[in-house]
C-alpha cells in the first residue's frame, strides 16, 4: 500500500486590513504570525476560515513586499468568497497552506511578457507585473486585462499609473462591453507575433479555452504558455476549492 502523501502544515495569519474596492470585490492583507512564507510572483495559498472549507486564492502582492495580499470577490452563493467579503474584518485569524502553483514568474527570466486576464484573473498578474517591473525586467511588460464592463476595472488607476512610471510595462484593459471583443480577440488584433513572448493566462476555464486559440493562432509557442489550468497544463493537479 503506498503511503498518502503527507499534508503541509497550515501557517497561523491574521487579517490586517480589508479595502472594499467595489460593491462585490474586497482586498485583504494579511500578515502571518511568525515569518512569511516564501512564494513565487503569480503562485496561490489555501486559505482556511474558523467553520469554513478550504479556498485558494492567487497572492496579488509581489515576493519583495513581504505582504500577502488576496483579491476576492462576492460569489453571492453563500460560501467562502461571501463570508470573506461580508464578514471577515481586521484582526481575524485564519490558516494559510502553501504557496502553490506552477505558473509562477521565473526568477531572472528576461522573455518579452505577455500576461492575459480575466476577471478576477487579474490578480495572479499583478504579482508578476509588480516583481517584474521590481527587478528591472527589461520589457516588454504586456498586460491584458479582459472584463465585461468598466465597472470591473477595479484597478485600472494601479495599473495606468505603472504604465506612466516604467515604460517597458504596458497596460490594455479589454472591456467587451465597450469593444465588442474580449480579450484574446483583442491580443489577435494587436500582436501579429507572439513566438517570441512568454505568456501567462489566469480567469476562469471558459476564458481560458476562448483565448488559447487566438493566441496560437498568432504563433505563441505552447511550451511558452503558462498557467495552473489544466487545458494549459495538464500535468498538474487541481486546486483545492471550497465552495
Amino acid at each position: 500500500m503506498t503511503n498518502p502523501a503527507p499534508v503541509e502544515p497550515g501557517i497561523p495569519a491574521t487579517i490586517e486590513a480589508v479595502n472594499d474596492i467595489g460593491p462585490d470585490i474586497r482586498i485583504l492583507r494579511v500578515r502571518t504570525n511568525d515569518a512569511p512564507p516564501s512564494w513565487l510572483a503569480g503562485q496561490y495559498m489555501e486559505l482556511t476560515f474558523a467553520g469554513m472549507p478550504p479556498r485558494s486564492y492567487s497572492i496579488a502582492s509581489a515576493p519583495h513586499s513581504n505582504v500577502l495580499e488576496f483579491h476576492i470577490r462576492d460569489s453571492k452563493t453563500g460560501g467562502v468568497s461571501s463570508h470573506i467579503v461580508t464578514t471577515l474584518k481586521p484582526g481575524d485569524a485564519l490558516t494559510l497552506r502553501g504557496p502553490f502553483g506552477y505558473a509562477a514568474m521565473i526568477p531572472g527570466d528576461t522573455m518579452p511578457l505577455l500576461l492575459v486576464a480575466g476577471g478576477m484573473g487579474l490578480s495572479q498578474m499583478k504579482g508578476i507585473v509588480e516583481e517584474s517591473l521590481h527587478s528591472n525586467h527589461p520589457g516588454p511588460i504586456i498586460l491584458c486585462w479582459g472584463v465585461k464592463t468598466d465597472q470591473d476595472l477595479y484597478l485600472k488607476d494601479h495599473f495606468d499609473a505603472l504604465e506612466q512610471q516604467h515604460a517597458q510595462f504596458q497596460f490594455m484593459p479589454v472591456v467587451e462591453a465597450f469593444l465588442g471583443q474580449n480579450a484574446g480577440q483583442a491580443i489577435r488584433a494587436n500582436f501579429a507575433d507572439l513566438s517570441g513572448m512568454r505568456i501567462y493566462v489566469a480567469g476562469s476555464p471558459a476564458m481560458i479555452a476562448a483565448t488559447l486559440p487566438h493566441l496560437q493562432a498568432n504563433g505563441a509557442r505552447a511550451d511558452m504558455i503558462h498557467g495552473d489550468d489544466k487545458a494549459l497544463s495538464p500535468a498538474i493537479p487541481p486546486a483545492p476549492k471550497g465552495p
